[in-house]
């Protein structure tokens, strides 16, 4: 069985009491949220923005260990921004700072 969050659980009991109730155009309803969900997807805007070479680097090598484009990168953080879905983790540079070479003696 798959283990439900907080949320899920609440609203999984909430079903459960009864408190649901089905509409009378459901499959009208079903059909606009689709639509809806799709347009969500489509990428009909362009943006321009100027940032720094070493963000922009940064952000080149982070798309790369992701195996994306780094414009899809961009595009998926400003979508997680948004939503309110995007997590602080240690920063870039400090993941990626030169390490000290030893010297052979």
């Amino acid at each position: 069985m798959v283990e439900l969050d907080k949320e899920e659980q609440m609203l999984s009991e909430s079903v459960e009491r009864g408190e649901w109730q089905s509409i009378e155009n459901l499959d009208e309803e079903i059909a606009k949220s689709k639509e809806y969900a799709k347009n969500t997807f489509i990428k009909n805007q362009r943006m321009n923005i100027r940032i720094s070479q070493k963000d922009l680097n940064a952000l080149k090598i982070r798309a790369a260990e992701e195996g994306l484009p780094y414009q899809t990168l961009v595009s998926s953080i400003i979508h997680k921004y948004l939503a309110n879905n995007l997590f602080e983790r240690k920063p870039f540079y400090e993941m990626h700072e030169a390490k000290p070479k030893l010297r052979k003696s």
